[in-house]
């Protein structure tokens, strides 16, 4: 029992030693044309606990959501769901944009291609 699971183990270390000299092409990174450096005028790192603008949605012990106090809900020329600003030990660390429909989704990657540039697209 042991050497069929050790034969496997050596046939299966070109593969692994392949893979660390050369990583698989979903890890590299794609460069982003016009990087904006933030989201709606508010710059990645920013404190989000001392704007009046923002509402607090829900806090941790690091992370905590924030709102648009009156925000229109439209990203991209379309309507949204919902729109959160995440700050990580009270920096602007990302945004999580929230729509319904393909069409809206569409719409979405049309306005971020034309915008930063083509969306590297892999199966699965």
């Amino acid at each position: 029992m042991r050497q069929p699971a050790l034969s496997f183990l050596w046939s299966l270390l070109p593969l692994l030693l392949l893979g660390l000299i050369r990583p698989p092409e979903s890890l590299c990174a794609v460069p982003m044309n016009n990087d904006p450096k933030g989201f709606q005028n508010i710059s990645w790192g920013t404190a989000l606990a001392t704007r009046q603008d923002l509402a607090v949605i829900r806090s941790g012990t690091h992370i905590t959501e924030y709102r648009m106090k009156d925000e229109n809900m439209t990203f991209a020329g379309a309507v949204m769901t919902s729109i959160l600003y995440v700050a990580f030990d009270d920096q602007f660390a990302r945004v999580t944009i929230r729509y319904q429909g393909e069409s809206v989704h569409k719409q979405v990657l049309r306005f971020l291609e034309n915008r930063h540039g083509v969306i590297q697209r892999i199966p699965g």
